[in-house]
């Protein structure tokens, strides 16, 4: 696969694969290409040249398709209903993303404990950073996509999050975490990494 942004080559000749039902955390430096290549998966940016596949499915052929089996989480992304508390924000969220999971609702909503029933404005930006996980994880997908999840999680919200990993690694499916390299040892044993 092939990317770039003007005469900025991020990818060239890039080729990686991750096995289905992992793990796997891409780490680099600073614009390596760890985020672009969430985006580039997600189908959120094009690439110029090579084939890119989720789950068999080429991206260039059906992206509609590819984002369906797909599960985005970026840091500090909006999409928070103001006049509606975390709860139901979660609850609207994910029926919008393609139906509920009576499970991983309740899963969420122990995990959350209070804050399932504070409004967006009474979060706090690692308290955000959780909820946004908890988005992306509630949505039904093969592949779920983190990019910097541990960004101002305290080690309490660490561990939440260990426990969404093992939730989904449970239920077969396949992560991709981007991290710095200081978060290395916050990643589950097992886990693959991908030096950029």
């Amino acid at each position: 696969m092939r990317k770039s942004y003007g005469r900025n080559s991020v990818f060239n000749d890039f080729n990686l694969e991750i096995l289905a039902d992992s793990i796997a955390a891409v780490t680099g430096r600073n614009g390596c290409g760890k985020t672009t290549l969430l985006r580039i998966i997600a189908t959120l940016v094009g690439f110029e040249g090579g084939v890119v596949e989720v789950s068999g499915v080429s991206l260039q052929l059906s992206g509609k398709v590819a984002r369906a089996l797909v599960s985005v989480g970026f840091p500090n992304q909006r999409g928070l209903f103001p006049n509606l508390k975390v709860g139901e924000n979660l609850l609207a969220l994910q029926s919008l993303g393609g139906g509920s999971d009576p499970a991983k609702c309740e899963f969420i909503r122990t995990m959350l404990g209070g804050m399932w029933d504070l409004w967006p404005h009474e979060l706090s930006t690692g308290m955000r950073q959780m909820v946004h996980l908890s988005k992306t994880f509630l949505r039904h997908a093969e592949v779920y996509l983190f990019d910097e999840p541990f960004l101002s999680l305290d080690q309490v919200n660490v561990a939440k999050f260990y426990q969404m990993l093992s939730k989904l690694r449970a239920d077969q499916a396949t992560v991709i975490i981007s991290t710095q390299a200081q978060d290395l040892g916050l990643l589950p044993a097992g886990t693959e990494i991908i030096h950029l």
